[in-house]
């Protein structure tokens, strides 16, 4: 599995990585702003 997150203003990164077969596991809010926490399975 692969993870990663970025920060909600970010909405470009958001959508590539959803492109490429992320999915938005959660979001959380913090003194930055709302991170965006996202993964992605590999291949076995």
């Amino acid at each position: 599995m692969i993870r990663l997150h970025t920060n909600q203003r970010f909405a470009g990164n958001i959508r590539l990585y959803l492109a490429l077969g992320y999915r938005i596991d959660r979001e959380e809010e913090s003194a930055l702003g709302v991170t965006i926490y996202m993964s992605k399975a590999t291949p076995p």
